[in-house]
């Protein structure tokens, strides 16, 4: 699967016009693309800061969608007067589904940095230590381990929770994935954690 992550700044009080204007205008564009898989939307209602992610079959899907995908996006962004920070595209590498995601799921999305060519060494580590840990983890509800296409090296770990007592109980072993990683592929940098809620998702099973 190939996402492709839209990384968005609005007004604090504007987050839930954002969601609207993404169900009502965005989300029926975006779904009626070939090979579409659906949409969400994260927001950290704190900041502002939003991702708004649509999922596709195939990176052919998602290159023969962009000029659909431009307009909504262009619109979207000026309704709510957003700011488009920057655009990603991505593949997922792994994928752990326990049960589907919820609007009010907490997230968790992991930002790490690795050598060139970690793919290999990245995917190991997360099927062999991260899979089983989350996996024991109350309140999981699915978790992802993502690749940048666009710069070698840059990974998400993304993990959706039940609820805030559930996301918090797993931080401790959030934490302890995190500094094994970086001790075991070396080079390897956590650049940053964020722990949006989600306001949107639509996503095809």
């Amino acid at each position: 699967m190939h996402l492709r992550i839209n990384d968005v700044t609005v007004q604090k009080n504007r987050v839930d016009e954002l969601g609207d204007v993404l169900t009502n205008k965005a989300l029926p564009v975006v779904v009626a693309q070939k090979g579409c898989r659906g949409l969400l939307c994260a927001a950290d209602r704190a900041t502002g800061n939003c991702v708004i992610v649509s999922f596709w079959d195939s990176r052919k899907a998602l290159d023969e969608s962009e000029k659909a995908i431009a307009s909504i996006r262009s619109a979207t962004v000026d309704a709510v007067d957003a700011q488009l920070n920057n655009i990603v595209i991505a593949e997922v590498l792994r994928e752990v589904m326990v049960r589907p995601t919820q609007v009010g799921s907490r997230v968790r999305a992991v930002a790490i940095t690795a050598p060139a060519g970690s793919a290999k060494r990245m995917t190991e580590f997360y099927d062999a230590e991260a899979v089983p840990r989350l996996q024991k983890q109350s309140g999981l509800l699915n978790a992802r381990l993502i690749r940048d296409l666009d710069t070698d090296g840059r990974y998400t770990a993304v993990s959706h929770w039940s609820d805030a007592g559930a996301f918090k109980a797993s931080e401790q072993n959030s934490t302890a994935l995190r500094e094994q990683v970086a001790e075991l592929i070396p080079g390897t940098t956590i650049e940053r954690v964020t722990t949006p809620e989600i306001i949107l998702i639509e996503l095809t099973p």
